[in-house]
């Protein structure tokens, strides 16, 4: 039985495409899961510093730790 193997390479116009469909799927996966969990009110978290548990979406999550906790994020330019 003969087997044929291709070898892809990021020179090949072929391969630059389908990479390229490949991380835009990955990418919009990804905003979907973010948009759904800023929208979820209902998610269920535990508190990283006290254990504490409540239910709210992403962004009260951040203002609790914040409040509660004095916990920031700082982003830092490159």
């Amino acid at each position: 039985m003969e087997e044929e193997y291709f070898m892809l390479c990021q020179r090949l116009p072929a391969d630059h495409v389908i990479r390229s469909a490949l991380h835009r799927d990955e990418l919009n996966q990804m905003l979907e899961i973010q948009e759904r969990e800023r929208e979820d009110d209902s998610m269920e978290q535990t508190c990283l510093f006290c254990s504490e548990v409540f239910i709210a979406n992403r962004l009260l999550s951040s203002s609790i730790k914040a409040f509660n906790h004095t916990f920031h994020v700082i982003l830092s330019g490159s």
